[in-house]
């Protein structure tokens, strides 16, 4: 029987696990009512449409990136080895061993050209993603290298999640993992 109540924050974490196991297109509203313990028509109380509830899930994403992983590159009072383990360490926590792959990544192989108004959430993953890999590249390489450096290791882990998952190979990622630390060695 559905849950009369539950919380916003409860419904987008809900939801959030669906888009990554079905992706947006083919996850119904019925299987997000379903997954939150809701009726269909209470689920309405909450968002108004699916594409509402994928741009919060997109933006509560973003911000635990950016708060829980990507501020890790910015703190000066450990060198910059650790900084960018620590960052692995959570990123793999999240994405590595997760069998559904990058819930970014995944979305905006599906959506990128079908709903444009998510593209600059998911845009802006990335780019704070590259932006915390150049602060700590930097420590090693001028600016501009770092930038370019740090958008090559982030297409290169992005491609490895994608094709580690449809290979079979969970290594890949990690392999990725240690080549942008190597980056980082004396």
């Amino acid at each position: 029987m559905p849950k009369v109540k539950t919380t916003k924050a409860e419904v987008v974490r809900l939801a959030t696990e669906v888009f990554r196991a079905q992706g947006f297109h083919a996850t119904s509203m019925d299987d997000l009512a379903a997954a939150c313990g809701l009726r269909k028509g209470s689920f309405y109380h909450y968002f108004p449409s699916k594409e509402a509830l994928l741009t919060e899930t997109l933006e509560q994403a973003l911000a635990y990136f950016r708060a829980k992983v990507f501020a890790l590159a910015y703190q000066p009072d450990l060198p910059p080895r650790q900084r960018l383990q620590t960052m692995l360490d959570k990123y793999a926590k999240l994405l590595f061993y997760n069998p559904n792959g990058c819930y970014l990544g995944n979305l905006t192989l599906e959506l990128a050209a079908t709903l444009p108004s998510i593209k600059p959430l998911l845009w802006q993953f990335f780019a704070d993603w590259a932006a915390a890999l150049s602060q700590l590249y930097q420590a090693k390489y001028q600016p501009a290298f770092a930038d370019q450096l740090a958008w090559q290791m982030v297409m290169e882990m992005e491609g490895a999640l994608m094709l580690g998952k449809l290979s079979g190979q969970p290594s890949w990622p990690e392999q990725c993992a240690a080549r942008m630390l190597a980056h980082l060695e004396a």
